[in-house]
């Protein structure tokens, strides 16, 4: 198998990427579970109607059961009337569905890998803004990329302390900033590029930071 390189922003050369988080398969009908699911979760769910029980007044019967012609009626607020409750209508629930954890560790390999095996992968240098955020860089570190589509979407991935990263790049269009405790698969492939930190490659890798 050949070797899988990623270049390396903010500074020269390139950077090996091993670790089986970046050799995985891709599996098309996996991806779109925990992608659909992720997006599932995301949504409120505030979303609600008023059943018949749940309309104030109609307390009173219209009018008496037998006798005056009309069809009888027990409430106002029966969903045939007007201002009356709503039958099946929607009520405050959440979408999302059930992802096994190993389902979701695997899309996740597989998006990375589709990444690394397209060329779409690149590595942020973690000295690049080790010193304070600024944006301007950031652009141009993102111009720099030799990536067809590095004006177009882009991901970035970071640590939780790796604040100045996320600072740098949260201004810029069509660019998401991702902790790497929070990463979603549908993150992933939101991106046309994806760009990860030293820092986050390594845990990816799963080996020590400072390795």
């Amino acid at each position: 198998m050949a070797k899988t390189t990623a270049p390396k922003l903010g500074a020269s050369g390139t950077i090996d990427i091993n670790g089986d988080a970046f050799a995985a398969d891709w599996n098309e009908h996996l991806v779109w579970h925990v992608v659909r699911n992720e997006l599932a979760w995301r949504r409120q769910g505030t979303h609600a109607v008023k059943s018949r029980g749940k309309v104030a007044g109609g307390g009173a019967k219209p009018w008496r059961q037998k006798g005056t012609g009309r069809a009888r009626q027990g409430t106002t607020r029966a969903p045939q009337w007007r201002g009356g409750g709503v039958v099946f209508g929607p009520q405050v629930r959440q979408h999302g569905g059930k992802v096994n954890k190993k389902e979701r560790v695997k899309a996740l390999h597989a998006a990375l890998s589709l990444h690394a095996n397209r060329g779409s992968l690149a590595v942020l240098a973690d000295a690049t803004f080790a010193e304070a955020p600024s944006t301007k860089k950031a652009a141009e570190v993102r111009a720099a990329w030799a990536f067809e589509f590095a004006q177009k979407k882009i991901t970035v991935i970071c640590s939780t302390e790796q604040e100045n990263v996320w600072k740098s790049f949260r201004n810029l269009s069509d660019i998401i900033v991702v902790a790497s405790s929070d990463i979603d698969v549908a993150d992933v492939l939101w991106g046309r590029g994806l760009v990860v930190t030293e820092t986050v490659l390594a845990q990816l890798e799963g080996r020590d930071v400072d390795a």
